[in-house]
């Protein structure tokens, strides 16, 4: 069984499904509106880029635990240089008239390095407690007390919110919609705040009530 691959399409349904809840939410924002379909453009391939640094995140801890480390001893310095090749990918991807985004990692790097650590140290637990007799939900309510889970993805989310909002502030457009980008970024982040703490609190309640089981993969 599959077991990192299950774990990296899990992770990309969920990021998917948090991005369009997101999406929704933000149509009917008067900011929001105007920037159509710019912005809507612009989070579905941060989304995208999200669950690729995921995966390679995964794929390290799952290396590492392979090397006989403990969950989460990874070299958080190479993770983080690697991603930044997912971020040219991200930026080649966009081609999106009147708009340019510029990463300044210098605003970025302190936050993506604490959400590399702790991605890394959870797909470890999770990872190293798996058997090939039992689905990602049995793991996850084997590993974690329900409220502890609940923190972890949370947090995780919590923290591509404050990496995304920095990012926001680096969107460039041509006038008149840089006098608004700030608001902006200010409404995407607390929009996407809000549907984290919705989605975690569904995703919890399903998981440890067993309707998340997860299909086996050869």
């Amino acid at each position: 069984m599959d077991n990192v691959g299950i774990l990296c399409d899990k992770d990309n349904d969920f990021l998917h499904d948090y991005s369009r809840r997101c999406i929704e939410r933000l149509t009917g924002h008067s900011l929001f509106s105007v920037s159509l379909p710019f912005l809507s453009a612009y989070l579905e391939a941060n989304i995208k880029k999200e669950s690729d640094k995921d995966r390679l995140i995964i794929e390290h801890a799952a290396e590492a635990l392979a090397a006989g480390k403990e969950p989460g001893d990874v070299d958080i310095d190479e993770i983080f240089e690697k991603t930044k090749v997912v971020d040219k990918a991200f930026v080649r991807r966009l081609l999106i008239p009147s708009f340019t985004i510029q990463v300044r990692y210098e605003d970025i790097a302190d936050i993506r390095k604490k959400r590399i650590a702790r991605l890394s140290t959870t797909a470890g637990e999770v990872l190293r407690a798996w058997g090939n007799a039992h689905s990602l939900s049995e793991v996850v309510r084997a590993t974690y007390s329900e409220s502890q889970f609940r923190c972890i993805i949370l947090d995780i989310l919590h923290l591509y919110n404050l990496e995304t909002r920095k990012l926001t502030g680096s969107i460039k457009f041509f006038s008149p919609f840089n006098r608004a980008i700030d608001a902006l970024a200010e409404s995407v982040f607390d929009t996407m705040e809000n549907v984290s703490v919705r989605i975690c609190d569904e995703y919890t309640e399903k998981l440890f009530r067993g309707e998340c089981a997860c299909t086996e993969r050869t």
